[in-house]
């Protein structure tokens, strides 16, 4: 997930229904991001914690297996994890 970070000033610009930078922001390219002033990242976030509260298992509660359609998230951007 891309992020654009707001400029100076402009941190109102991340909250309410018509915002323009952060996660739920309407900028999504850098070219968008630039004319906007903000800084562009172009990926935020990267490893991630999944946990399984309702297994009956321990060892299923932190499981990274994907044997219950657990593991729905697109690797491609994280191509040195070994997800074998």
């Amino acid at each position: 997930m891309n992020f654009c970070k707001a400029p100076a000033g402009q941190l109102a610009a991340y909250f309410g229904p018509n915002a323009k930078f952060g996660l739920l922001g309407s900028i999504h390219t850098r070219e968008a991001c630039d004319a906007a002033g903000g800084v562009f990242l172009p990926h935020v976030f990267g490893w991630m914690v999944h946990v399984y509260p309702y297994e009956t298992d321990p060892r299923k509660v932190w499981a990274v297996d994907d044997d219950k359609g657990h593991d729905n998230m697109d690797h491609s951007s994280m191509p040195g994890m070994k997800m074998d």
